[in-house]
């Protein structure tokens, strides 16, 4: 719970939502659906009552997720919004603690990359958190966050990056994954279940919580142009076997199952 609960306040209710509320749900339901095996697995270790009773559907991403038709305009647009010109490496989504964002600040830190940028695209509350953490000698200058984008922007952020940053320490699958290489943009991610279901290997992973293993792909990825081509040629291809057509029939497929049709 205090991985999805940062307000300790509010923490106790979460905590009794978790154990008792999703187990009281699960023990009703005629049927479970989830995102990824990995998160079948995570499931079945709780309530290994539910096997029969459980099915597997991914998620997939929106078919505007591709790579770009001109990679430098997508790079001017990118500078436009960002109002810098310098490559960058991209992090997406809200800074909860299962996210691990701060594991890719402290390591984009320690990799002093030159020409690097770091980008957050997040709910900002200056002088708090991850923020505070970024205004520290030596890093304030290079990193830099965006605030909340539209679909359209944030699709041509992720076209013009060096990689998306995905740091997770717990996922049930892993969306600005698939979006990113659906886009031709190189991934580095953390080896958590779902993340390398998602990833297929079309992407780098190291291991959850551990900073130097990311340092070294940070500085891997940014000093190898063969590498990231190779990503991103890898990754529309891997990210073609989701499809939001395919969750919508397995889905109905278990409506009718449950329906007795």
């Amino acid at each position: 719970p205090e991985w999805c609960q940062p307000n300790p306040w509010l923490l106790p209710l979460s905590r009794r939502y978790f154990s008792i509320g999703i187990r009281h749900g699960i023990a009703a339901a005629e049927r479970v659906i989830t995102v990824s095996h990995a998160a079948a697995d995570s499931i079945l270790k709780t309530a290994p009552a539910v096997r029969d009773r459980l099915r597997v559907i991914p998620l997939a991403a929106d078919p505007v997720f591709a790579p770009p038709a001109s990679r430098a305009a997508s790079q001017a647009r990118a500078a436009e919004l960002l109002g810098f010109d310098a490559p960058y490496f991209l992090v997406v989504g809200q800074n909860q603690a299962s996210k691990g964002h701060g594991y890719a600040l402290e390591a984009f830190a320690r990799a002093g990359l030159k020409e690097q940028r770091l980008v957050f695209v997040q709910r900002l509350h200056p002088g708090h958190g991850l923020h505070r953490q970024a205004t520290a000698p030596g890093v304030a200058d290079k990193v830099s966050f965006a605030g909340a984008k539209s679909r359209e922007d944030l699709i041509c952020l992720m076209q013009a990056a060096s990689a998306l940053l995905q740091p997770s320490l717990a996922e049930g699958f892993g969306l600005p994954v698939l979006e990113a290489i659906a886009c031709g943009t190189p991934v580095i991610a953390s080896a958590i279940g779902p993340i390398v279901e998602v990833l297929g290997g079309a992407g780098v992973i190291v291991p959850p919580a551990e900073v130097e293993p990311l340092r070294q792909a940070l500085v891997r990825v940014a000093g190898d142009p063969g590498l990231r081509h190779e990503l991103s040629a890898r990754g529309p291809e891997r990210a073609r076997t989701f499809s939001w057509d395919r969750t919508a029939e397995l889905t109905l497929e278990v409506y009718r199952e449950v329906a007795g049709r």
